[in-house]
Formats: C-alpha cells, structure tokens, sequence
C-alpha cells in the first residue's frame, strides 16, 4: 500500500531527523565547552603571565 510505505518513509525520516538533532546539540555543547576553556587558558595567561608551552 502506498499510504503504509508514505507513513513509514515518515517514521524513519522523522527518527533521523530526532537522532540529527541530539547529535547537534551535543556537538555544540562540546563547541561551547572548547571556547570556554579556550577563553580561560587566555585569561590565565593574561593574569598569570604563563606562557603557552604546549603549542
């Protein structure tokens, strides 16, 4: 049946557009994660006046 294969190509695009969205997020809440580590490393540097020696 056409309806029974529109709905499940629905199901299945709306699964993936759920799983697209989590995985979104995620990545960028790790994004916001690495600036604001990014953001403390040079303010330490500033006010510590430590070199960066990993680089």
């Amino acid at each position: 049946m056409p309806a029974r294969d529109d709905k499940a190509a629905l199901k299945q695009s709306q699964k993936e557009n759920k799983q697209l969205k989590r995985e979104l997020a995620r990545k960028e809440k790790a994004l916001a994660e690495a600036a604001a580590i990014l953001v403390l490393r040079k303010t330490l540097q500033a006010h510590f006046g430590m070199d960066n020696e990993e680089d």
